[in-house]
């Protein structure tokens, strides 16, 4: 079988979710020096599609597939050095690697390259410089879903950009919608403060419930504060407002942690606001 029909076979194999048999064509690619199919096998590696995830073996087919310089591969490498996955980290080779594969077009590259100037991991962090990366990645086609939430939480608080709710919450919106949990819970923000959108409390609820459920900590913990204030639900609940707190305290959250301990040594629905000392309000609010 030539290297065209193999890397078809793969590519239907993978569309249809047989990703054993796709594993196996990709590796029979691979081996055979195809840069695609080198690339396809790193997803495979990292992602467990088909074979047990190794983040080794998956740095080490996006290696060979950047030696025949695959566009998608640089990024993916580059990502590999940025967190340590399967590889030494090294922010130099991060910012290198995933500098050009943005300069051939891969959104996923420029994401990470905008996480690396927002962050100041390896570079002065320059948030002109990841809006600009944000900006050109979301203008990409099959732009990661996560690259829309890095570009509404710039708008959202004026990072490099002028502050601009409205977009803000587009953009948030967008990956929500594609199904990432944090979008989720950001967009339930918005909703809550009427930040780009109506203000609706009730829907900011139903939107921290979903995320909370999906494992959001920050979700949690927001859930917890709504039902201290009676805020988008029927009525004020310590009980309730404890289990979200303790849900989000025990998954290391240090301000739900606070307000748990406060809440648990007060009778708290007793407590009258002005009795409430002013850091516990500053949580709250």
């Amino acid at each position: 079988m030539d290297i065209e029909e193999l890397a078809k076979r793969a590519g239907k194999a993978y569309e249809e979710k047989n990703y054993v048999e796709a594993a196996r064509l990709f590796y029979e690619g691979a081996e055979a020096g195809d840069g695609w199919c080198q690339y396809y096998m790193g997803q495979c590696y990292q992602y467990g599609w088909g074979v047990e995830k190794d983040m080794s073996y998956a740095a080490h087919y996006y290696a060979k597939s950047c030696n025949n310089d695959f566009n998608l591969a640089w990024g993916a490498l580059g990502e590999c050095y940025l967190y340590g996955l399967g590889v030494e980290k090294q922010v130099d080779l991060a910012y290198k690697y995933c500098k050009y594969g943005a300069s051939l077009g891969d959104p996923y590259a420029m994401n990470h390259l905008g996480t690396m100037y927002v962050n100041g991991e390896g570079i002065e962090r320059n948030f002109e410089e990841a809006f600009k990366w944000f900006k050109e990645a979301v203008a990409c086609q099959n732009a990661p879903r996560i690259v829309y939430l890095h570009l509404g939480l710039l708008y959202l608080n004026g990072r490099g950009t002028t502050a601009d709710y409205k977009l803000a919450a587009e953009n948030i919106r967008i990956a929500a919608e594609r199904g990432l949990t944090q979008a989720k819970s950001v967009l339930g923000f918005c909703y809550l403060h009427g930040y780009g959108v109506p203000k609706e409390p009730a829907r900011a609820y139903g939107l921290f419930v979903i995320a909370a459920k999906e494992g959001d900590v920050e979700a949690m913990f927001n859930l917890g504060k709504m039902y201290l204030n009676g805020i988008g639900v029927n009525e004020k609940d310590r009980d309730k407002a404890l289990y979200f707190l303790e849900m989000a305290k025990e998954h290391g959250h240090q301000k739900a942690s606070e307000l748990y301990d406060y809440v648990i040594s007060n009778s708290w629905m007793g407590i009258l606001a002005n009795k409430i000392p002013e850091w516990v309000m500053k949580i709250l609010s």
